[in-house]
C-alpha cells in the first residue's frame, strides 16, 4: 500500500508505532546529512589551502570510520539505505540494505528489475507504482510489502522514499531507507532504544543540530550550543529565533513556522547568526521536515563557517589591495615609462653620440621597453582570470599567418619561417591566442644566436586526445635547444634559460596560463627525438569548435 509519510499501514502481526519508525527514519536522515555536510565542509576546506599530505590522511581515516560507524549503526537498527539512479535504473544499496534482502552485507549495486524479483508477485505493481510516482510527481511515499529472498524465507519490509532533484527541478535519483519489521519488538522498548540511538549519533556529531517543533526548541546537541556558547540546557529555554541577530528574529521565526507548514523554501542557506557573548557566527545550515510524533518539525544542520568567512573577507581585501597597486603600476608607473622612452630615442637619434656611448642609452631604453611589456602582460593575465576576454570562435591558420608575416622581417636578423596551411582552423578562445604563439616565436628568436640563421617551421593537424577532438600545432626551431632538466619547469613564473638574452621568465607562463584558460595543453619537446642541441618543438593542443 502506498501512503504520505506518518501513515503507516499493515497488518496488526507487523504494527511498529509511529513514533519508533519516526525515529528511526529520522536517525538514519540524520547521520545521511551528517555525512554529506562534513564532505562538503571538507571540499570547502581542502579548496581554500593548499593540501596537506597528513591532512588528507587524517580526513580520509575520519571518512573511512565515519562509514563504518553508519554501517554498524544501520546493522544495529535493521535499516539499510539505497539509491536508485534514474537515469541508469540501478539501484545502490547498503550493506545493510543486501543483509535484509538475504544477500552478501556489502554496498553493492543492484538492477531496478532484479529488485522486484524479490518482491512476492500480490505487492510487486504497488511498490513499482509507488517509485514510479515518485520519480514523476517528485513526491515522497512510504510502502509496506512483502519479499521472498533467494534462501526461500519471506520478510515484511518497510520502506521509506523520496525524491532528489536537479537545479531544475528534475528528478534524478529516488533515495530510500528499507527497514525489516517482521518481528517487531514491543513498542515502548523500541522507542527507548531508537532514542538511545538518536542521541549517541547527535551528541557525537561535531556537526551543530537543531531540532524544532512549532516555536518550541526539541533538541539541541553539544556542538551546536557549543558553536553560540551556551550549554544544552540553556538552550532548551530559549526560542531558536533569540539565536539570530535582533533585525534578523522576526523573518527566522516566520521562516520556521513557514517551513512546517509546508513551504519549501532553501533547502541550504548561510546565515550569520549571535553568540551568547555578542560576537556573529556565520553556520552553513541544511533544512529538511522530518515527521516527528505524526506532526512536522524543522530539523536543521549546521556547520560553523566563521573561519572561511573571515578568511574570504580577507581574501577580498586583499584583492583590492592587489588590484589597487595594478592600476597604479598599469597606468602611472607605465605612463613614466613612456615619457623617459620617448626622452632617450629622442637623445639617441637626434643626439652627435659616438657609437661605443650609444649602448648607454639603448640598454635602459629597452629595460624601460620590457617594464612596459611586463605591465601589459600581468594587466592581460588581471583581465582574463576576471573574464575581461569573452571566448568566441578564432581561426589559429589566420592568426599563425599573420605572425609569420611580423616576425620574417626582423631587423638585422635572418628568421625565415614555414607555414601553409590554408584551411580555417576554428577553436573557442580569445584575441589572447595571439600572446600565446607570439611568445614562443618571440623567445625562439631572442634565445637563438644572432650570428646565425634561424629556421621555423610551423605546421597544424587534427588529432584525437583523450576521447575528443583537437587541433595540434607545432612550433620547431634549429636554436640551441632546451635541456630536459629545464623542461620541466620551463613554463613556471620567472624560470629562464642560460642564453644571451636576458627575460623576465613570464612569457611561457603566460602562453600555459592562456592555453589552460582555453581548456588546452602545452609542452615542449626536442626537435630530434634524443638530441636537444638540434632545436626545440613546441606543441600546443586547443579543442576543435
Amino acid at each position: 500500500m502506498v501512503a504520505k509519510p506518518g501513515s503507516r499501514k499493515m497488518s496488526d502481526n507487523t504494527r511498529l508505532s509511529v513514533d519508533v519508525e519516526d525515529k528511526d527514519r529520522l536517525i538514519t536522515e540524520l547521520h545521511q546529512k551528517i555525512q554529506l555536510l562534513e564532505k562538503e565542509l571538507q571540499s570547502k576546506q581542502e579548496a581554500a589551502r593548499p593540501p596537506d599530505n597528513a591532512e588528507l590522511k587524517r580526513v580520509e581515516e575520519l571518512l573511512q570510520k565515519s562509514e563504518a560507524n553508519l554501517a554498524k549503526l544501520q546493522e544495529l537498527a535493521h535499516i539499510g539505505n539505497w539509491e536508485l539512479g534514474v537515469q541508469t535504473i540501478e539501484i545502490s544499496c547498503s550493506a545493510e540494505s543486501n543483509r535484509i534482502f538475504g544477500l552478501e552485507p556489502v554496498k553493492t549495486n543492484i538492477n531496478y528489475n532484479t529488485f522486484l524479483d524479490f518482491i512476492v508477485p500480490e505487492d510487486r505493481e504497488q511498490v513499482d507504482g509507488a517509485i514510479r510516482s515518485s520519480i514523476e510527481t517528485g513526491e515522497v511515499y512510504s510502502v509496506t510489502y512483502r519479499i521472498k529472498r533467494n534462501d526461500g524465507v519471506c520478510r515484511v519490509i518497510q520502506s521509506y522514499c523520496e525524491a532528489i532533484k536537479d537545479a531544475s527541478g528534475r528528478v534524478i535519483n529516488i533515495y530510500g531507507t528499507t527497514q525489516d519489521i517482521t518481528d517487531p519488538r514491543q513498542p515502548e522498548e523500541a522507542l527507548l532504544e531508537s532514542e538511545e540511538k538518536f542521541r549517541m549519533v547527535a551528541d557525537s556529531a561535531n556537526t551543530g543540530i537543531l531540532l524544532i517543533q512549532g516555536e518550541d526548541i526539541v533538541y539541541v546537541n553539544q556542538a551546536l550550543a557549543g558553536m553560540f556558547g551556551y550549554t544544552v540546557e540553556e538552550c532548551n529555554h530559549l526560542k531558536y529565533w533569540n539565536l539570530a541577530p535582533p533585525d534578523r528574529r522576526e523573518f527566522i521565526r516566520w521562516a520556521g513556522n513557514a517551513r512546517q507548514q509546508g513551504w519549501l523554501g532553501p533547502s541550504r542557506t548561510e546565515l550569520k547568526m549571535i553568540c551568547k557573548n555578542g560576537e556573529d557566527i556565520w553556520l552553513d545550515c541544511s533544512w529538511s521536515v522530518p515527521m516527528l510524533r505524526g506532526k512536522p518539525a524543522v530539523l536543521v544542520m549546521c556547520v560553523d563557517i566563521t573561519a572561511r568567512k573571515r578568511a574570504e573577507s580577507e581574501v577580498l581585501k586583499a584583492k583590492a589591495q592587489a588590484e589597487l597597486y595594478l592600476d597604479l603600476m598599469g597606468h602611472d608607473i607605465n605612463n613614466l615609462n613612456q615619457i623617459a622612452q620617448g626622452y632617450l630615442e629622442m637623445a639617441l637619434y637626434s643626439l652627435d653620440i659616438a657609437p661605443a656611448q650609444k649602448d648607454l642609452i639603448e640598454k635602459p631604453l629597452e629595460a624601460l621597453k620590457s617594464s612596459s611589456r611586463i605591465i601589459a602582460n600581468v594587466r592581460k593575465l588581471q583581465k582574463a582570470e576576471m573574464g575581461g576576454f569573452p571566448s568566441k570562435t578564432v581561426d589559429i591558420c589566420s592568426v599563425l599567418a599573420d605572425l609569420k608575416t611580423s616576425y620574417s622581417s626582423m631587423p638585422e636578423r635572418t628568421v625565415t619561417i614555414d607555414f601553409d596551411h590554408a584551411c580555417p582552423c576554428y577553436v573557442p578562445a580569445n584575441e589572447l591566442i595571439v600572446d600565446v604563439f607570439s611568445n614562443i616565436l618571440g623567445n625562439a628568436i631572442k634565445h637563438s644566436d644572432p650570428q646565425k640563421p634561424l629556421n621555423i617551421d610551423m605546421g597544424i593537424e587534427n588529432v584525437i586526445w583523450d576521447e575528443k577532438n583537437y587541433f595540434r600545432i607545432m612550433i620547431a626551431d634549429n636554436g640551441p635547444g632546451i635541456p630536459d632538466d629545464l623542461k620541466e619547469k620551463l613554463f613556471s613564473r620567472f624560470t629562464k634559460g642560460e642564453t644571451r638574452s636576458r627575460g623576465k621568465g613570464l612569457g611561457l607562463y603566460i602562453a600555459r596560463t592562456l592555453v589552460q584558460s582555453f581548456h588546452g595543453k602545452i609542452w615542449v619537446e626536442d626537435r630530434v627525438h634524443g638530441d636537444y642541441t638540434k632545436g626545440t618543438r613546441f606543441v600546443i593542443l586547443l579543442p576543435v569548435a
